[in-house]
């Protein structure tokens, strides 16, 4: 492969691996995979994207909670088939709900979405959009209530320059590039109405689960992330030729730490990894 794929799991840094692998289990059905000295691995059971790694966090230097739009990674989001329900099992499970919205996206179609904050500082969006976009999880299962994961996504000041480093120098699909300033985006995000927000959605050529989204929010992009956080989305690991692909991407910005291993955009870490065969 020539370039990025789609996620093969994201890095979440927890105060309670235990707490925050019952938040996952109970709230949206990702199960145990595997585990690992120093790691659990949760997903969905035949469903070779959309992961979820759970680790220790080295320190926890007891922050507030960060704002949905502070720069860096914090928000994940889920496919649900009935967001009603979702919400319930997401407050049962111990987070903190806000009411789910329906609305219109134009061309993309009727969505509705809640979404909940939970352990770790994340914030989960839990949408069922009339269209969805390929989920290995839904397929095999259509009594299912939730995907494996559908996106991470990355905050950031200004959308434009980690576009062109993901689909410029990384080769990934751009699945969505859209503003918006609705009220109902604004209440289901938490933001002052009359914030713009832009949201770009990219995927690996088979736009396979997980996709990355990229967002910014106007009148917000001062705010940034305290680099003594130690809590929370800690790395996003890529399908991808790490030979191939690495010297690209120092070449567009990003910083190498070792072989695989890169800062990119907004110091997010990135791993690069061949996605397992079958």
């Amino acid at each position: 492969m020539s370039g990025l794929g789609s996620v093969i799991e994201v890095t979440v840094a927890s105060r309670d691996v235990e707490r925050e692998l019952r938040f996952c289990r109970e709230a949206f059905q990702l199960e145990p995979l595997a585990r690992e000295p120093g790691a659990v691995v949760l997903g969905v059971p035949g469903s070779a994207g959309g992961r979820l790694r759970l680790v220790t966090a080295a320190s926890d230097p007891g922050l507030p909670a960060p704002a949905v739009w502070e720069t860096g990674l914090r928000v994940l989001g889920i496919y649900s088939r009935d967001v009603p329900r979702s919400e319930q099992l997401a407050a049962a499970a111990g987070g903190t709900t806000r009411p789910f919205m329906r609305f219109e996206i134009p061309s993309v179609g009727g969505y509705t979405e809640g979404s909940v904050r939970g352990p770790d500082d994340l914030i989960w969006f839990y949408p069922c959009p009339a269209h969805p976009l390929p989920s290995p999880a839904f397929a095999a299962d259509a009594g299912r209530l939730h995907s494996e994961l559908h996106y991470v996504a990355i905050t950031l000041p200004d959308v434009g320059p980690a576009l062109e480093f993901f689909a410029g120098a990384g080769g990934m699909t751009v699945v969505m590039d859209q503003e918006t300033r609705e009220d109902w985006a604004c209440d289901l995000i938490g933001l002052p109405h009359g914030t713009t927000m832009r949201m770009a959605c990219l995927a690996g050529s088979d736009l396979a689960p997980t996709r990355l989204l990229l967002t910014a929010f106007s009148n917000t992009t001062g705010v940034t992330t305290d680099s003594a956080r130690m809590v929370g989305i800690r790395r996003i690991t890529f399908a991808a030729d790490p030979a191939a692909l690495q010297d690209r991407l120092v070449q567009a910005g990003a910083t190498a730490l070792s072989d695989g291993l890169l800062r990119g955009p907004v110091d997010v870490e990135i791993e690069l990894r061949w996605p397992a065969r079958g």
